[in-house]
């Protein structure tokens, strides 16, 4: 059961970083400066939220998982 759970959440969370606005995080990563937390409104506040509560549920999946 636990690895259905697993892999359904897998599946959403690939989905969830899939749809995500393209180039919102480059230019923090060669050095310039984007307010990466700010500014965030409406369907993209709710994407990124579901984004970091499945990643964290995918995480303790698979710590409990492996234990």
């Amino acid at each position: 059961m636990l690895d259905i759970i697993l892999i359904l959440n897998s599946i959403i969370l690939i989905f969830l970083i899939l749809i995500q606005e393209r180039g919102t995080l480059g230019g923090s990563i060669f050095g310039g400066f984007t307010e990466i937390f700010f500014h965030r409104r409406g369907l993209e506040s709710l994407l990124f939220k579901l984004t970091w509560a499945f990643l964290i549920l995918f995480i303790v999946f698979s710590i409990v998982r492996i234990l």
